[in-house]
Protein backbone atom coordinates (compact mmCIF):
# COMPACT_ATOMS: atom_id res chain seq x y z
CA UNK A 1 0.00 0.00 0.00
CA UNK A 2 1.44 3.34 -0.94
CA UNK A 3 1.79 6.25 1.44
CA UNK A 4 -0.78 8.23 -0.54
CA UNK A 5 -3.29 5.39 -0.40
CA UNK A 6 -2.78 4.99 3.32
CA UNK A 7 -3.28 8.64 4.08
CA UNK A 8 -6.37 9.01 1.88
CA UNK A 9 -8.47 7.21 4.46
CA UNK A 10 -7.38 9.59 7.20
CA UNK A 11 -10.76 11.19 7.88
CA UNK A 12 -12.24 7.84 8.84
CA UNK A 13 -10.00 7.75 11.91
CA UNK A 14 -10.80 11.25 13.23
CA UNK A 15 -13.44 11.88 15.89
CA UNK A 16 -15.04 14.96 14.30
CA UNK A 17 -17.06 15.39 11.08
CA UNK A 18 -15.20 15.84 7.80
CA UNK A 19 -14.95 19.60 7.99
CA UNK A 20 -12.24 19.63 5.33
CA UNK A 21 -14.17 17.46 2.91
CA UNK A 22 -16.05 20.56 1.70
CA UNK A 23 -13.95 23.76 1.77
CA UNK A 24 -17.09 25.89 1.38
CA UNK A 25 -18.15 24.82 4.89
CA UNK A 26 -15.17 26.65 6.34
CA UNK A 27 -16.04 29.82 4.43
CA UNK A 28 -19.67 29.59 5.52
CA UNK A 29 -18.62 29.05 9.13
CA UNK A 30 -16.34 32.10 8.99
CA UNK A 31 -19.14 34.24 7.55
CA UNK A 32 -21.64 32.89 10.07
CA UNK A 33 -19.31 33.67 12.94
CA UNK A 34 -18.81 37.26 11.73
CA UNK A 35 -22.54 37.80 11.27
CA UNK A 36 -23.47 36.31 14.63
CA UNK A 37 -20.86 38.36 16.45
CA UNK A 38 -22.01 41.53 14.70
CA UNK A 39 -25.64 40.88 15.55
CA UNK A 40 -24.83 40.00 19.16
CA UNK A 41 -22.82 43.21 19.58
CA UNK A 42 -25.75 45.13 18.12
CA UNK A 43 -27.95 43.48 20.75
CA UNK A 44 -25.63 44.72 23.48
CA UNK A 45 -25.77 48.23 21.96
CA UNK A 46 -29.57 48.10 22.03
CA UNK A 47 -29.59 47.02 25.65
CA UNK A 48 -27.31 49.92 26.58
CA UNK A 49 -29.60 52.30 24.69
CA UNK A 50 -32.59 50.91 26.55
CA UNK A 51 -30.76 51.55 29.81
CA UNK A 52 -30.48 55.18 28.70
CA UNK A 53 -34.25 55.39 28.22
CA UNK A 54 -34.93 53.82 31.62
CA UNK A 55 -32.56 56.22 33.41
CA UNK A 56 -33.98 59.25 31.59
CA UNK A 57 -37.57 58.23 32.32
CA UNK A 58 -36.84 57.71 36.02
CA UNK A 59 -35.25 61.15 36.21
CA UNK A 60 -38.19 62.78 34.44
CA UNK A 61 -40.54 61.09 36.88
CA UNK A 62 -38.70 62.96 39.64
CA UNK A 63 -38.99 66.23 37.72
CA UNK A 64 -42.73 65.68 37.24
CA UNK A 65 -43.18 65.15 41.00
CA UNK A 66 -41.48 68.46 41.74
CA UNK A 67 -43.54 70.28 39.12
CA UNK A 68 -46.73 68.93 40.67
CA UNK A 69 -45.58 70.21 44.07
CA UNK A 70 -44.81 73.62 42.55
CA UNK A 71 -48.31 73.72 41.09
CA UNK A 72 -49.85 72.93 44.48
CA UNK A 73 -47.86 75.76 46.05
CA UNK A 74 -48.78 78.14 43.24
CA UNK A 75 -52.48 77.38 43.76
CA UNK A 76 -52.03 78.04 47.45
CA UNK A 77 -50.25 81.32 46.74
CA UNK A 78 -53.03 82.44 44.42
CA UNK A 79 -55.54 82.38 47.30
CA UNK A 80 -55.06 86.04 48.22
CA UNK A 81 -57.99 85.90 50.63
CA UNK A 82 -55.89 84.06 53.21
CA UNK A 83 -52.30 84.29 51.93
CA UNK A 84 -50.41 87.53 52.33
CA UNK A 85 -47.12 88.78 50.92
CA UNK A 86 -45.01 87.22 53.68
CA UNK A 87 -46.62 83.83 53.15
CA UNK A 88 -46.07 84.07 49.40
CA UNK A 89 -42.38 84.80 49.98
CA UNK A 90 -42.15 81.65 52.10
CA UNK A 91 -43.95 79.69 49.39
CA UNK A 92 -41.54 81.09 46.81
CA UNK A 93 -38.60 79.92 48.91
CA UNK A 94 -39.88 76.35 48.63
CA UNK A 95 -40.57 76.79 44.93
CA UNK A 96 -37.00 78.00 44.42
CA UNK A 97 -35.75 74.85 46.16
CA UNK A 98 -37.92 72.74 43.89
CA UNK A 99 -36.58 74.55 40.83
CA UNK A 100 -33.04 73.90 42.03
CA UNK A 101 -33.91 70.23 42.41
CA UNK A 102 -35.19 70.11 38.83
CA UNK A 103 -32.06 71.85 37.62
CA UNK A 104 -29.86 69.37 39.47
CA UNK A 105 -31.68 66.42 37.92
CA UNK A 106 -31.43 67.90 34.44
CA UNK A 107 -27.71 68.60 34.78
CA UNK A 108 -26.53 65.49 36.60
CA UNK A 109 -28.51 62.64 35.02
CA UNK A 110 -25.92 60.70 33.02
CA UNK A 111 -25.17 57.37 31.39
CA UNK A 112 -21.51 56.45 30.92
CA UNK A 113 -20.59 60.10 31.67
CA UNK A 114 -22.94 61.39 28.95
CA UNK A 115 -25.52 63.91 30.17
CA UNK A 116 -29.02 62.93 29.16
CA UNK A 117 -31.40 65.76 30.12
CA UNK A 118 -29.54 69.05 29.73
CA UNK A 119 -30.02 69.30 25.96
CA UNK A 120 -26.37 68.67 25.13
CA UNK A 121 -26.76 65.09 23.91
CA UNK A 122 -29.17 65.55 21.03
CA UNK A 123 -30.25 62.42 19.18
CA UNK A 124 -28.23 59.28 19.85
CA UNK A 125 -27.68 56.84 17.00
CA UNK A 126 -27.33 53.20 17.99
CA UNK A 127 -25.78 50.64 15.66
CA UNK A 128 -28.12 47.69 16.04
CA UNK A 129 -26.09 45.31 13.90
CA UNK A 130 -25.95 44.29 10.23
CA UNK A 131 -26.28 47.89 9.04
CA UNK A 132 -29.46 48.76 10.96
CA UNK A 133 -29.64 51.71 13.36
CA UNK A 134 -31.98 53.06 16.01
CA UNK A 135 -32.32 56.60 17.39
CA UNK A 136 -32.88 57.70 20.97
CA UNK A 137 -33.64 61.25 22.08
CA UNK A 138 -33.86 62.03 25.79
CA UNK A 139 -34.91 65.68 25.48
CA UNK A 140 -34.11 68.84 27.42
CA UNK A 141 -35.45 69.19 30.95
CA UNK A 142 -33.60 72.33 32.05
CA UNK A 143 -35.51 75.18 33.70
CA UNK A 144 -35.10 77.24 30.53
CA UNK A 145 -36.46 74.48 28.31
CA UNK A 146 -39.43 73.96 30.64
CA UNK A 147 -40.08 77.71 30.76
CA UNK A 148 -40.04 77.93 34.58
CA UNK A 149 -36.68 79.58 35.27
CA UNK A 150 -38.31 82.85 36.33
CA UNK A 151 -41.51 81.45 37.79
CA UNK A 152 -42.27 83.53 40.89
CA UNK A 153 -45.49 83.61 42.94
CA UNK A 154 -44.56 86.87 44.69
CA UNK A 155 -45.49 88.76 41.53
CA UNK A 156 -47.76 88.10 38.60
CA UNK A 157 -47.77 84.43 37.57
CA UNK A 158 -49.86 82.04 35.55
CA UNK A 159 -50.55 78.40 36.37
CA UNK A 160 -50.43 77.68 32.65
CA UNK A 161 -46.64 78.04 32.88
CA UNK A 162 -46.48 74.99 35.12
CA UNK A 163 -49.14 73.14 33.11
CA UNK A 164 -47.08 73.62 29.96
CA UNK A 165 -43.95 72.38 31.75
CA UNK A 166 -45.81 69.26 32.87
CA UNK A 167 -47.04 68.69 29.31
CA UNK A 168 -43.44 68.94 28.08
CA UNK A 169 -42.28 66.35 30.60
CA UNK A 170 -45.24 64.03 29.90
CA UNK A 171 -44.71 64.32 26.14
CA UNK A 172 -41.01 63.47 26.42
CA UNK A 173 -41.77 60.53 28.71
CA UNK A 174 -44.23 59.23 26.12
CA UNK A 175 -41.54 59.55 23.46
CA UNK A 176 -39.03 57.75 25.67
CA UNK A 177 -41.57 54.97 26.29
CA UNK A 178 -42.13 54.51 22.57
CA UNK A 179 -38.38 54.44 21.97
CA UNK A 180 -37.94 51.84 24.71
CA UNK A 181 -40.62 49.63 23.14
CA UNK A 182 -38.95 49.94 19.75
CA UNK A 183 -35.59 48.98 21.26
CA UNK A 184 -37.21 45.95 22.92
CA UNK A 185 -38.57 44.83 19.55
CA UNK A 186 -35.20 45.40 17.86
CA UNK A 187 -33.47 43.39 20.59
CA UNK A 188 -35.92 40.50 20.16
CA UNK A 189 -35.46 40.63 16.38
CA UNK A 190 -31.66 40.51 16.79
CA UNK A 191 -31.87 37.52 19.09
CA UNK A 192 -34.06 35.67 16.60
CA UNK A 193 -31.78 36.68 13.71
CA UNK A 194 -28.70 35.44 15.59
CA UNK A 195 -30.47 32.13 16.31
CA UNK A 196 -31.48 31.74 12.66
CA UNK A 197 -27.97 32.47 11.41
CA UNK A 198 -26.64 29.76 13.67
CA UNK A 199 -29.42 27.31 12.79
CA UNK A 200 -28.98 27.78 9.04
CA UNK A 201 -25.54 26.17 8.95
CA UNK A 202 -26.08 22.58 7.85
CA UNK A 203 -25.17 19.52 9.91
CA UNK A 204 -24.17 21.49 12.98
CA UNK A 205 -25.44 21.49 16.51
CA UNK A 206 -26.72 24.99 17.36
CA UNK A 207 -24.33 25.38 20.27
CA UNK A 208 -21.22 24.52 18.22
CA UNK A 209 -21.62 26.48 14.99
CA UNK A 210 -19.77 29.59 16.05
CA UNK A 211 -17.08 27.50 17.78
CA UNK A 212 -16.47 25.34 14.75
CA UNK A 213 -14.00 27.65 13.06
CA UNK A 214 -11.81 27.81 16.15
CA UNK A 215 -12.05 24.04 16.46
CA UNK A 216 -11.04 23.69 12.84
CA UNK A 217 -7.94 25.81 13.36
CA UNK A 218 -6.97 23.83 16.45
CA UNK A 219 -7.57 20.52 14.70
CA UNK A 220 -5.38 21.49 11.77
CA UNK A 221 -2.41 21.30 14.08
CA UNK A 222 -3.40 17.85 15.31
CA UNK A 223 -4.16 16.72 11.75
CA UNK A 224 -0.66 17.56 10.60
CA UNK A 225 0.85 15.63 13.49
CA UNK A 226 -1.41 12.62 12.87
CA UNK A 227 -0.64 12.60 9.17
CA UNK A 228 3.08 12.69 9.86
CA UNK A 229 2.76 9.82 12.35
CA UNK A 230 0.66 7.76 9.95
CA UNK A 231 3.08 8.37 7.11
CA UNK A 232 5.98 7.35 9.32
CA UNK A 233 4.08 4.20 10.35
CA UNK A 234 3.45 3.34 6.70
CA UNK A 235 7.08 3.86 5.84
CA UNK A 236 8.12 1.62 8.76
CA UNK A 237 5.77 -1.11 7.59
CA UNK A 238 7.12 -0.82 4.08
CA UNK A 239 10.66 -1.12 5.37
CA UNK A 240 9.70 -4.21 7.37
CA UNK A 241 8.02 -5.77 4.31
CA UNK A 242 11.05 -5.12 2.15
CA UNK A 243 13.27 -6.65 4.85
CA UNK A 244 11.31 -9.90 4.72
CA UNK A 245 12.16 -10.39 1.07
CA UNK A 246 15.83 -9.57 1.33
Amino acid sequence: MSAITGISGFNRYTNYPGIYSNPSDAAIAEKTEAQVRGIDQGTENLRDANSVTKIADGAMDGIADQLHRMRELAIKASNTAVVGDDERKMIQTEIDQLKQGISDIANTTTFNEKKLLDGSTGELTILAGEGSTEQVSTGNMTLEALGIKDFDVTGDFNLKTLDDALKTVSGQRATIGAQSNRLDHATAYNQLSSYNHVASFKEDDLSSVVKRVDEMRKNRMFDTARMMMMQKDIENRRAQTIGLFQ
